[in-house]
């Protein structure tokens, strides 16, 4: 399993050089939630499932609108992805 919180597509810049800055003193890096997708894959360590924590999410509106972008397949694009949870059934 890994649990990771990935970077939106029109911040992965911003996230990488973050994550630079940090990685003199810890090995740090920013992924996309379609990056870290397709790496799990590459791996061929078997079957690959995507849950989404949102229960990690903001309420109200905020959830709404996440919601509705999901659904247009845009959410990882535009806004800070929420928490998922890759679960991987090793070959």
């Amino acid at each position: 399993m890994i649990l990771e919180n990935p970077c939106s597509v029109i911040n992965i810049r911003q996230g990488r050089r973050r994550a630079l800055e940090l990685s003199k003193s810890v090995t740090e890096m920013a992924y996309t939630r379609g990056e870290l997708e397709y790496m799990t894959e590459a791996a061929n360590i078997g079957k690959v499932e995507t849950v989404t924590f949102d229960i990690l999410s903001s309420r109200g509106i905020k959830m709404a609108v996440r919601r509705i972008f999901r659904r247009l397949g845009i959410e990882d694009v535009v806004l800070n992805p929420p928490t998922y949870l890759f679960v991987v059934e090793k070959n």
